[in-house]
């Protein structure tokens, strides 16, 4: 049979193909289900699926864990078959494989599926929706399983804050409190709990809880009591009610039945005794017990912790007002005599049966009371008391008595008058007479002394006990005189003028007689002595001199024996004399410059009868010339340019006298460089000069000038005084400074030193703040090249000097600290001046900008309720109100409070920066609210109540809010506004003036698309934009498209989204996106602007979103670029507030390098975040099958297809060609 090329290459083509495609193989597989980003997990049984190609005799299937192998199976025959791996077989982490082996028994073929075991997400957490009761602690432990045993955390990531999860444990907590309700009864709580496992796989669980308000006791505090008979008793107090279920009712039961409870107002009540004067009675007295019950105004009890009720217990204690005691005797008629005994009883009684009464007895006589009571019985029935007297003169004449009773508390008394009979005593006379006026002090009547020529006078002493009773009693004195020393008759007064005739001793017997002839007498002694007056012994003028020893004794006679004379002088500053002997008093001292002069001197002397003589003298006190002398003269260090201009004192003490006048001169005793030229002298004062000369650069060397002062008696004194004239040192250098501007980071660096090279002009601008402290300092070089160089710092605060800090060692004792206290905000300049003890210096000036600090301003006490029924303006309410304590601080800010006492007083000057307002949240729509400083003005517009808090804000935008205030209208002021008047007459009357209103009509903004500010992205890494696309409108928004382009022509980006299109969002529906990022360009910042198209309604809105690519260097930027995409992502979403708290501790974590547990934390906040987002998506669509899971074909054979394939082309194209070529030569074989 002839064969044609055509049918040759045919048959070759088939044969080939045949013989590729029916060799041992796989059709499919081997396939690993599940798998993917998350799959297979020790949670799956995990499946292995294949096909064998049809000619395949036996198959043999095996696990493999690694290169262990698990189990395997002998399959012969050629079915497609499924294996299954058991759960919990593997392990997190573990790489099996699924092995199968073909044999035709001719060829095997092997083929294997590996894969790695996932981790598994843990279980969600075991929380449930529930009832929270107020104030009631809900504990519950939502702690969950996770398959891999992994170590879970616990979180809340969306919720109240009033639960608090314990984030090891799962511990939870919910405790809601009257704040959380207020105002509802009842008011649900979506919560959101997150558990996160080692490998940061989460689940989440959604939760419910129903808040009840607990109708809370009602609280109030009573304390015990003390009531008074017949005093008002009068106890109130106020109940306070957190619900505020007012009016409360009050009951009260006491075992004193005449106790009365009654309401003051809605929360107030007072107790008292139910009687005209609401007082106790004396038959009440004793300790009594009161119970108070308080019920709120709730309504029926709806929870089981409600409590409406309340009870206080007080102890009353009423004591009786005390009953004076009675004497209930009568004391007329009681008589006695002197000499003889007086007996007689009192007696008394008193209503209080538990007192105890005692007597008392007086007299108000001028004498020492005589009477005494004795109580013999002190029952309060029948006390008595007793009086037993023998009398005396001096009852006789203390005849009134006051004969009081007493309680202890109260005193009854009687005056009584008792008929008593005196008995006429004889006068006394007395040896002593201690009368004043006795001459010369005479006491002693039998030893008395007289002198010549001075005037006698003495009070005799004689007492008669009679003159002081009721019948009075006068005294005769006489005596036995013979001569003109007498007695007068009535007074008892011996008087007389001694004189010659006298002189000598007189004995006289003076009587003193009473009115009945009863007498006494005593004798008299005395001695008229011939006294002479003493007498100076002249003083003449004399004089001393200044420094020297001045002694003078100063002299007088006198005849009389045994006189010591007293000298004295009137002038004891410059004469003061002392006691030298009986006859002479002395002068001895040493006068000093300041003495020198002439003064009048009186000297007297007096002898022991105040006889005298005195003497006038000048008293000079000579100066003597005192000589100058120089007072520590040193020219310091002396440096060639450096003038010196030194002040030299002079002391001499002839100078502060006015006495002297000096002179001064110079000279040169060593003089190598000739300063003598140039040597001045400048007299300033009368005692000091100014030496002054300026050394130049060929004058250095030691020197020796002899200076001398010389004064008007020319006396000289010389110093020589020794000096250096040295080459002026090099100029200190700052080297380093503290603190310093750091111009990497635009921040001022505090506590460490700063190089100076970073600065020009010796001057450097830092910036610190109100209310710290700043430490100045700088490392200063001083010139080493002689010794003993030190610096003096000198630290100058705005030009004035603050500080001088001698012989400084930088760095160890030179620094200096200044404190920026409050409001010390502004610019202030701080100069260094480092001085070396050559003069050199160097400076440095910080620039200092004191930003002002501002401080949180604050809410104080309670602010009151407020009634109102007319426009009111109430002063000063926001800052201050008025009670029983006085004014109190209600908002403050302190940094109006510029004295810092801590309140921002009235009248003193503080002026608020607050600004007030209306919270947020609440509103009063009965009437205009608005205010001017501290002041609040309220103009009603309808009756009824509103409940507000109100809002202090400061300058800087931070603000506190006062407590809850009840503002209650209870009438409002009606403007009448009068019709016309037509001209047919009519009236005027108040109408209604209407006010135009536009119904809001809501403009639709329906879409908002949320992404963050910036995303970095590591160089050679895929960019991952995470989006959010909600539905802001309140109706559901159809067919939404999603599209990004460029926004800087960022080289050929491309961009996918994992979903580009929903058909719908209903309202509030939030949906997350992830945009891919392609082709995108490392090393250059790149923007997206990403665009959402809604068709229904018609509305487009944009976001851009920055890229910029990141050196991948160090793990702490990889943390702070992922804090940094966090927060972004975080302040985007509303829903993810509550995860920031885990930013603050990643970022916590960074500065302390711990790196892993900050990514850990960043991680779990940006999933918690994407969670719940994602929380209202509806599961992904299912993914299109892949091309090869629809043909029969096993991807693995596709190799063969292909070249069969490629065969069969060819052997066709050949055969076009063939028949091509026949048609032309007309010949066509096949």
């Amino acid at each position: 049979m002839k064969t044609t090329p055509l049918f040759t290459a045919l048959l070759l083509g088939f044969l080939l193909m045949a013989a590729t495609l029916h060799g041992v193989g796989m059709q499919d597989g081997p396939t690993i289900n599940p798998q993917g980003a998350k799959a297979p997990t020790t949670e799956d049984d995990i499946t292995c699926s294949w096909t064998p190609s049809a000619d395949t005799t036996s198959q043999n299937a095996s696990w493999y864990n690694g290169s262990t192998r698990h189990n395997s199976t002998i399959l012969p025959d050629n079915d497609a078959h499924t294996i299954t791996l058991n759960s919990l077989i593997a392990r997190k982490g573990e790489t099996w494989s699924c092995n199968i082996s073909l044999s035709n028994g001719t060829n095997t073929h092997n083929a294997s599926a590996n894969f790695t075991i996932k981790n598994a997400d843990p279980q969600p957490p075991n929380a449930i929706n529930d009832d929270l009761y107020e104030d009631n602690n809900y504990n519950r432990n939502i702690s969950t399983t996770d398959s891999d045993n992994d170590t879970l955390e616990y979180f809340r990531i969306k919720g109240p804050s009033f639960c608090t999860v314990t984030q090891a444990t799962g511990d939870l907590n919910c405790l809601v409190t009257h704040d959380d309700l207020d105002p509802l009864t009842q008011k649900n709580y979506n919560a959101t709990f997150l558990v996160i496992d080692e490998d940061l796989g989460t689940e989440a669980i959604n939760v419910t809880y129903t808040a009840y308000e607990v109708n809370d006791e009602p609280t109030f505090t009573l304390s015990d009591q003390t009531a008074t008979e017949s005093i008002l008793f009068n106890y109130s107090f106020d109940v306070s009610d957190e619900e505020e279920h007012f009016p409360v009712n009050f009951t009260i039961a006491s075992n004193l039945s005449t106790l009365a409870l009654y309401r003051l107002d809605n929360n107030s009540a007072y107790i008292t005794f139910n009687r005209t004067g609401n007082y106790p009675l004396f038959t009440e007295k004793g300790t009594w017990w009161v119970r108070v019950n308080v019920t709120d105004n709730g309504p029926a009890s709806a929870t089981p912790y409600d409590d409406p009720n309340a009870t206080q217990n007080f102890t009353l204690t009423v004591n009786t007002t005390n009953q004076a005691p009675n004497i209930t005797t009568n004391f007329s008629g009681i008589t006695g005599t002197q000499g003889n005994e007086l007996v007689f009883y009192a007696n008394a009684t008193d209503l209080d049966n538990d007192d105890s009464l005692s007597f008392g007895i007086t007299s108000n006589c001028s004498l020492a009371n005589p009477w005494s009571i004795t109580t013999t019985n002190s029952s309060p029935d029948n006390a008595t008391g007793k009086v037993n007297e023998t009398l005396t003169n001096d009852h006789i004449v203390c005849r009134w008595v006051n004969i009081t009773v007493s309680d202890s508390e109260d005193t009854d008394w009687e005056v009584a008058w008792l008929n008593l009979t005196n008995t006429n005593d004889a006068p006394t006379m007395h040896e002593l007479s201690d009368h004043p006026s006795n001459s010369n002090s005479n006491t002693n009547m039998s030893n008395l002394t007289a002198v010549k020529g001075m005037t006698f006078w003495y009070q005799v002493n004689a007492t008669d006990p009679d003159q002081w009773t009721y019948e009075g009693e006068t005294l005769n004195y006489s005596d036995n005189s013979t001569n003109d020393i007498t007695i007068d008759n009535t007074t008892g007064v011996v008087s007389f003028m001694p004189n010659d005739t006298h002189t000598g001793f007189h004995y006289l017997t003076i009587n003193a007689t009473d009115d009945e002839g009863l007498w006494d007498s005593r004798p008299l002694v005395l001695e008229v002595i011939n006294n002479t007056a003493p007498a100076l012994v002249p003083i003449n003028d004399f004089s001393c001199d200044e420094d020297a020893p001045c002694t003078k004794l100063i002299n007088a006679t006198d005849p009389d024996p045994g006189e010591d004379l007293v000298f004295a002088s009137n002038n004891t500053d410059v004469f003061d004399i002392t006691d030298f002997n009986e006859t002479a008093w002395r002068l001895n001292f040493v006068p000093s410059n300041s003495q020198v002069g002439t003064y009048a001197v009186t000297v007297n002397v007096t002898d022991k009868y105040g006889f005298s003589d005195s003497d006038a003298l000048n008293f000079t006190i000579n100066n003597v010339n005192d000589a100058p002398y120089f007072d520590n003269v040193s020219f310091g260090t002396v440096v060639v340019g450096y003038s010196v201009n030194e002040r030299v004192d002079v002391i001499d003490e002839d100078l502060d006298i006015g006495m002297d006048n000096l002179s001064y001169d110079w000279e040169f005793l060593i003089d190598p460089g000739n300063l003598n030229d140039s040597f001045t002298f400048s007299e300033e004062g009368t005692d000091y000069f100014i030496a002054s000369f300026t050394p130049n650069a060929g004058q250095t060397g030691s020197y020796v000038v002899n200076l001398s002062a010389t004064d008007n008696s020319s006396e000289t004194h010389w110093q020589n005084v020794s000096f250096d004239v040295v080459t002026p040192s090099n100029d200190p250098v700052v080297d380093d400074i503290m603190p310093y501007w750091d111009n990497t980071t635009n921040t001022t660096i505090f506590g460490t030193f700063g190089n100076v090279s970073w600065f020009t002009n010796d001057t450097v601008s830092v910036n610190t703040s109100e209310n710290t402290t700043v430490m100045f300092d700088a490392m200063v070089r001083n010139d080493t090249s002689f010794g003993n160089n030190s610096l003096t710092f000198y630290w100058y605060i705005n030009g004035a000097l603050n500080e001088t800090l001698a012989n400084v060692e930088p760095g160890s004792n030179s620094s200096f600290s200044y404190p920026f206290e409050f409001f010390s905000a502004g610019n202030v300049t701080f100069k260094l001046s480092a001085m070396d003890v050559r003069y050199a210096r160097a400076n440095w000036t910080w620039q200092m900008d004191v930003a002002d600090v501002n401080r949180l301003p604050a809410f104080y006490h309670q602010m009151p309720n407020i009634t109102v029924n007319k426009s009111t303006e109430y002063v000063d309410f926001m800052s201050h109100f008025s009670n029983a304590s006085g004014w109190q601080q209600l908002f403050y800010d302190p940094d109006d409070d510029l004295d810092s006492d801590g309140e921002r007083g009235l009248g003193t000057g503080e002026t608020t920066s607050l600004t007030y307002s209306i919270a947020p949240s609440y509103s009063c729509s009965l009437a205009d609210i608005t205010f001017s400083g501290d002041n609040l003005a309220i103009d009603p517009d309808e009756v009824g109540t509103c409940i507000v808090k109100f809002r202090a804000a400061d300058p800087y935008n931070e603000s506190v809010d006062s407590n809850l205030v009840w503002i209650t209208i209870t009438s409002v002021e009606v403007e009448e506004i009068n019709n016309p008047v037509s001209s047919g007459g009519g009236s005027s009357r108040p109408r209604l003036v209407p006010y135009p209103y536009e119904d809001p009509v809501e403009s639709p903004y329906p879409l908002e698309l949320i992404s963050p500010e910036d995303v970095f992205t590591y160089r050679n890494e895929t960019v991952e934009v995470p989006l959010v696309v909600k539905n802001t409108w309140n109706d559901t928004i159809a067919d939404v498209y999603l599209n990004a382009t460029t926004g800087n022509g960022s080289g050929d980006m491309r961009f996918r989204f994992s979903t580009d299109y929903f058909p719908s969002l209903a309202p509030q529906e939030n949906v997350s996106v992830t945009m891919y990022v392609e082709n995108y360009r490392e090393g250059e910042p790149a923007s997206i602007i990403v665009s959402a198209t809604v068709v229904n309604p018609d509305y487009v809105d944009s976001t851009v979103v920055m890229i910029n690519s990141l050196e991948k260097q160090d793990v702490g930027e990889d943390v702070e670029s992922k804090v940094t995409f966090a927060r972004d992502l975080l302040n985007d979403n509303p829903e993810c507030q509550e995860l920031n708290e885990l930013l603050v501790r990643a970022e916590e974590e960074r500065v302390r390098q711990n790196y892993d547990e900050a990514i850990k934390l960043v991680d779990t906040a940006v999933n918690g975040c994407k969670y719940l987002i994602n929380e209202q998506l509806a599961p992904e669509a299912e993914q299109p099958k892949s091309f090869f899971s629809v043909m029969t074909i096993s991807p693995k054979q596709l190799p063969a297809l292909i070249i069969g394939g490629l065969i069969v082309l060819i052997m066709l194209v050949l055969g076009v060609l063939l028949i091509i070529s026949g048609k032309k030569t007309g010949k066509v074989d096949i």
